[in-house]
């Protein structure tokens, strides 16, 4: 928008100070840290808020240090070498939750390549990754194996939005296991 003049100069810098204001109290209220330190999708919600409002607004380092962490914060802790999200699977909406967390992950890869930080390529020690996560879900939403987990609301409905979901890592990811699910 800023490049198409759409938005008058005026109005740009006055949306800017707005999001820089809500940011800090991001970073700094309590409510804040609360969904900071979530170790689920609340989280993983949070960092790409965060990132993005301050990429917005010209705080790189800020959106440096969020999209930095969530190699250790997210990737480590919330994903398993299987590709499963344990902390989502424990839930009653198991899917759903599962697909809300890969949702703000793949927003993190997206927005961390603004300030060259590889997150589609991360993988933990034990190899849990962005691209696992989404190898996990495959079975499932194709049809293939039953959802082993509680998941009220039903799951017909999550196939298009991890369709959605696979669709935009293919454009990032190299994988051909990713690539065949969507031809």
């Amino acid at each position: 928008l800023d490049e198409s003049g759409a938005i008058p100069s005026e109005i740009r810098q006055g949306l800017k100070a707005w999001f820089l204001e809500y940011n800090y109290w991001l970073l700094t209220s309590e409510k804040g840290w609360d969904e900071r330190l979530w170790h689920n999708n609340h989280g993983s919600s949070y960092d790409s808020q965060v990132a993005s409002f301050a990429l917005f607004t010209g705080e790189d380092s800020v959106a440096r240090l969020i999209l930095d962490s969530v190699k250790i914060k997210r990737i480590d802790r919330q994903i398993e070498p299987d590709g499963s999200q344990p902390w989502e699977l424990e839930r009653p909406k198991s899917l759903s939750y599962s697909l809300k967390n890969l949702d703000h992950l793949i927003e993190n890869a997206i927005l961390a390549q603004h300030i060259r930080i590889d997150l589609w390529h991360y993988e933990s020690e034990d190899k849990g990754s962005i691209s696992q996560a989404i190898k996990f879900l495959i079975p499932y939403m194709q049809g293939e194996h039953e959802w082993p987990y509680t998941q009220y609301g039903g799951i017909e409905k999550k196939r298009q939005h991890y369709a959605n979901l696979i669709w935009v890592a293919s454009q990032y990811l190299d994988d051909p296991l990713i690539h065949q699910t969507i031809s």
